[in-house]
């Protein structure tokens, strides 16, 4: 939906899928996105920020996890750069 410019509906469907497993970091990096493509910079570092906690909990339960430690390393660079920009 967000690659068809149907922002609201998206945003809608990532709160809902958010609801129901409030620490998935694919959700809440792909609601980072929706609302960097909208421009709501303050938003999107809210959900970054979010995603970071959740992902450095995961990795000092579990070293194990490389895909939370590339999210996470991803998520870092995102949140520099915007606050750079904000």
């Amino acid at each position: 939906m967000r690659r068809q410019g149907r922002w609201d509906e998206s945003l809608a469907r990532f709160n809902e899928a958010l609801e129901l497993d409030p620490r998935n970091l694919e959700t809440l990096t792909h609601a980072t996105l929706t609302y960097q493509g909208m421009r709501q910079f303050q938003k999107a570092l809210q959900f970054i920020d979010r995603a970071l906690d959740i992902a450095r909990a995961t990795m000092e339960r579990s070293r194990s996890r490389p895909t939370s430690t590339r999210v996470s390393a991803s998520l870092i660079r995102r949140t520099r750069f915007w606050r750079e920009c904000t």
